[in-house]
């Protein structure tokens, strides 16, 4: 009778949160809550988790720390060949979201090379998805072709010589995200977990992703990753630099 009641499976909807959390990327912190949802099943000490997490920040807060992320990254040479384009700084940073996108939108200050050798303020704007990049790895998508406002005479020089500049700037931000914009569940030993979804909701003055995934592992593991949690609820990730 114990044998059989051990091998038994049992479920549980548990609900976890809201936590204070940090999220440390390339040494800025940037604060956030954390929520989640999920069904945990255990089966002879092992245990399934299937459900989704909720991250949540202030949009101002965001935007500040963006700006302060993308100092230490910059200056940014877009993939243009023809010509010589760099952002050098980024500043008026508005982040929402809308339509399960995250739309950001600020000020590039941008030096060209290009025939003519000049500095502008250049307004961009940007809509995100969150995308799977494997079951192990969230990425994102750029919807659309991004805005962009610059002086004329720069994007006829740039239009002769290398192309549309909306799709060229499209083409360095996917270029930048997929260097080091990737979010990878940290491998461990004796875990088996996967992404299966995600998408972003808020509005202006709170944006939040969700992530949907599974997890599998024994007992003693979904302890030692929640002991370490609570007493340090801090996530380090590092952002590759682009090439200069």
């Amino acid at each position: 009778m114990l044998s059989c009641t051990a091998a038994t499976a049992y479920a549980e909807a548990q609900i976890i949160g809201p936590l204070d959390l940090v999220i440390r990327i390339n040494a800025t912190d940037v604060p956030f809550k954390a929520k989640a949802s999920a069904d945990v099943t255990s089966r002879s000490g092992q245990f399934n988790i299937d459900g989704d997490v909720t991250v949540l920040a202030s949009t101002a807060t965001l935007q500040t720390k963006i700006e302060t992320i993308a100092k230490k990254q910059l200056p940014y040479k877009l993939p243009i060949d023809a010509c010589d384009v760099r952002i050098t700084k980024l500043s008026a940073v508005t982040i929402t979201a809308r339509d399960y996108e995250a739309r950001l939108s600020a000020t590039a200050r941008v030096a060209i090379d290009c025939t003519v050798n000049q500095e502008h303020d250049v307004t961009i704007a940007v809509a995100l998805q969150p995308t799977l990049k494997g079951k192990q790895a969230l990425g994102w998508k750029v919807m659309r072709t991004p805005e962009i406002e610059m002086p004329t005479h720069w994007r006829i020089v740039i239009g002769i010589l290398a192309g549309n500049p909306q799709k060229l700037l499209k083409a360095g931000i996917e270029k930048a995200l997929e260097t080091g914009g990737i979010i990878r569940i940290p491998v461990r030993e004796g875990v088996l977990a996967a992404f299966k979804g995600a998408n972003f909701d808020g509005n202006a003055n709170e944006i939040s992703l969700r992530i949907k995934g599974d997890l599998h592992a024994g007992g003693p593991v979904v302890t030692q990753l929640m002991t370490q949690t609570i007493k340090k609820p801090a996530l380090e990730v590092t952002l590759a630099s682009p090439d200069h």
